[in-house]
């Protein structure tokens, strides 16, 4: 998975959908996987779920990821974005 937003590749699959002009993609290690499930939703992170948000962005040309960030990531945002930091 990069978030490019043209490029889409689940977690431990070796299926990925690229589009024109969308870097090359290697599946996400063990860490990576660590590593994002420190900010994002671990909903977020499994296969069936981007397979689910790819299909949908492909019918309706965008998407909306309710409860991406964790919790706390998204009230440190919220709490930085409302100072002006």
């Amino acid at each position: 998975m990069l978030l490019y937003g043209v490029h889409i590749h689940a977690i431990h699959s070796t299926h990925t959908r690229t589009y024109p002009g969308a870097p090359p993609s290697t599946p996400l290690t063990d860490e990576d996987t660590a590593l994002l499930l420190k900010y994002l939703n671990p909903t977020y992170l499994s296969e069936d779920a981007w397979k689910s948000i790819a299909e949908r962005f492909q019918e309706d040309g965008s998407v909306q990821l309710r409860g991406f960030l964790r919790k706390g990531i998204a009230d440190m945002v919220r709490e930085g974005v409302r100072v002006g930091v």
